[in-house]
């Protein structure tokens, strides 16, 4: 089961990204990614061109749902975006690999 992301503090800095499959059009809007616009009103155009709000799973689940927290609004699944988006809303999600760490210590 799947969270979605919910900004209670805007002082908390988080990745959402990293956090949810589940975004509001502000939050796509925020994350600027690629073939997408990058306003609200821009994705709530591509949305209902696209028909984001009737599209299903393969199992029949709705690919968006209404936002439960403050505010409301709708919120829509990541497999809903074009692929560009989708491929760096995972890059961003993937953990980041610690740099080596030099050995500066002398041998004996």
């Amino acid at each position: 089961m799947s969270c979605a992301f919910v900004m209670t503090d805007p002082a908390v800095k988080r990745d959402v990204a990293a956090e949810a499959e589940w975004f509001t059009l502000a939050e796509l809007a925020a994350l600027a990614l690629p073939a997408l616009p990058h306003t609200k009103r821009g994705l709530l155009k591509v949305a209902q061109r696209e028909g984001w709000d009737t599209r299903l799973d393969d199992d029949g689940a709705a690919l968006s749902r209404p936002r439960r927290a403050r505010g409301g609004g709708i919120e829509y699944h990541l497999s809903v975006l074009p692929e560009a988006a989708k491929v760096k809303l995972l890059a961003r999600s993937k953990p980041k690999a610690a740099a080596p760490v030099a050995d500066n210590r002398e041998s004996a």
